[in-house]
């Protein structure tokens, strides 16, 4: 059973950008072997979004990017989860399979608390994105790395 993120609803002014950013973070995946290499991957797409996208800059494209990013990494986490399944015992799966469903309701919790410590202003929706994009990206840095073990 996989365990996966609902997503996000990506408004049709930015489908090009979140097909852009994927193909960006499978081509710099495909240029690393590292788990520093891998977060660095990650860590850049939230300045390449604002670059490209359609109001990119404001408050609003950066909220936007946040949920463009969400669906980029959390759709390269499952293909990672996918590759994990394939390559580990059916024990150690299920215990990987709980560290995982703990650790998305820790990336919640954690999103959830960064956009109420900015509550009513508008950077509120940007950064719970921010800690969800940041939290993801490492995770999925860890997992390749389990991958490559």
């Amino acid at each position: 059973m996989p365990v996966q993120a609902q997503e996000y609803q990506t408004p049709s002014d930015y489908a090009p950008v979140e097909a852009y950013l994927t193909a960006e973070l499978h081509q710099c995946f495909r240029q690393t072997r590292s788990y520093h290499g891998d977060l660095a991957c990650g860590n850049q797409l939230y300045n390449a979004c604002t670059r490209i996208a359609p109001d990119g800059d404001t408050t609003a494209g950066l909220a936007i990017c946040g949920g463009v990013l969400s669906n980029v990494l959390d759709r390269s986490l499952n293909d990672v989860w996918a590759d994990l399944r394939r390559g580990m015992s059916p024990a150690d799966f299920e215990g990987l399979l709980g560290k995982q469903r703990n650790w998305l309701a820790y990336r919640t919790s954690e999103s959830k608390a960064a956009t109420q410590r900015n509550a009513g202003g508008s950077m509120s929706a940007y950064s719970g994105w921010i800690k969800y994009v940041d939290l993801s990206a490492e995770r999925l840095a860890r997992l390749r790395e389990m991958v490559r073990e």
